[in-house]
């Protein structure tokens, strides 16, 4: 919370952020229903970094709520080693999951455990905590491209033009960033990244 607090000057200048999908995929016709069920859980985490992230995830997922007592999932999340998080759900005293789930970071290892958690929990739905965003700022007192987490962890500043840039987008793969600027002239173009190797 203390990040997300201390990033919030960089919101101000947030002017679009989108998720970091999986390939394209056609779904066909979608049909969208409101459920007022919720699913109660109880999180904890270790050490208490972890235990605030994972909570402060699952306020903001909309499928559970967290309570203290009654039938419940508990979910437990606890560093293991390096950049591993091991994730364990129980109800009613019954195992439902037991995994060790590694990561580019500690933090982007708790985020695919909730996501994990979230699929074993929840019949199948699936998980979105370890998405990435990609978003413009002029923190650096220029509009650049940025990447961060699903809650502004780990932010990553990927163009250093000191240029207009605007309205970026992620490739169909994930892998690239498109985004307009004015880098090289006075009129628009479009460039893309290749975010393994920092190509333009």
């Amino acid at each position: 919370m203390r990040r997300l607090t201390f990033l919030l000057p960089v919101l101000f200048f947030l002017t679009f952020a989108v998720a970091r999908a999986q390939p394209a995929t056609d779904l066909g016709t979608v049909e969208v229903g409101v459920s007022s069920a919720t699913l109660p859980i109880r999180v904890t985490g270790s050490p208490a970094e972890i235990d605030k992230l994972a909570n402060f995830a699952f306020e903001t997922h909309g499928r559970y709520r967290r309570v203290t007592s009654g039938e419940l999932f508990q979910m437990r999340f606890t560093a293991v080693s390096g950049n591993r998080v091991q994730v364990d759900v129980v109800r009613g005293g019954t195992t439902i999951l037991s995994r060790a789930v590694a990561g580019t970071s500690l933090r982007h290892a708790l985020l695919k455990a909730a996501d994990v958690a979230v699929e074993a929990t929840s019949g199948g739905l699936k998980g979105f905590f370890a998405s990435e965003l990609t978003f413009i700022s002029s923190q650096s007192g220029a509009t650049e491209v940025h990447t961060s987490d699903l809650f502004f962890g780990g932010v990553r500043q990927i163009t250093r033009d000191r240029a207009s840039a605007m309205s970026p987008r992620w490739s169909p793969d994930g892998n690239r960033i498109l985004y307009t600027s004015f880098h090289r002239s006075t009129a628009a173009a479009i460039y893309q990244i290749d975010l393994t190797t920092m190509q333009r």
